[in-house]
């Protein structure tokens, strides 16, 4: 029962080259599924009785040291995806989501809790603005101890 075990997305058609057009695919383009499914399962569950079978199997979805699983490929790609999208969408006629600017923490603080973190908490009229991050630094009295000790 050797077969190839990928999980994909397939979209069903692509663009040009050029990317002026999207060339859809056949309406059954894809493998019989039903027929697959069937012989597959059959053949699973005679290998399930054999548990060295089984693990044998299931290792052979490990991939070995300095190997890389493709997560995505073609305009589904990270390095595509943004740029194809939009232009599968632009040529398929289909609305672009605006994307909405993502608010901060303090906006989103102000909206669950109605209290705002940037007012001053004991006069409630000024604003803190954060002029410096500051790194925590080690204790000089700690580090003396440890090495008097």
């Amino acid at each position: 029962m050797d077969h190839p075990h990928i999980h994909c997305i397939v979209p069903g058609g692509g663009l040009t080259f050029d990317t002026k057009r999207w060339i859809s695919s056949r309406k059954k383009f894809f493998i019989p599924v039903k027929v697959l499914s069937r012989l597959f399962r059959g053949k699973f569950l005679a290998y399930l009785k054999d548990a060295h079978e089984y693990i044998r199997r299931f290792l052979m979805h490990v991939l070995p040291d300095n190997f890389v699983k493709i997560r995505h490929y073609g305009i589904l790609s990270n390095r595509n995806r943004k740029t194809k999208l939009k232009r599968c969408k632009e040529i398929l006629g289909v609305s672009i989501k605006q994307t909405k600017e993502k608010k901060g923490w303090q906006e989103l603080l102000l909206e669950l809790t109605r209290k705002d973190p940037r007012i001053y908490p004991s006069c409630r009229h000024g604003r803190l603005i954060r002029k410096e991050l500051l790194s925590p630094k080690k204790d000089k009295c700690i580090e003396m101890k440890k090495l008097v000790a």
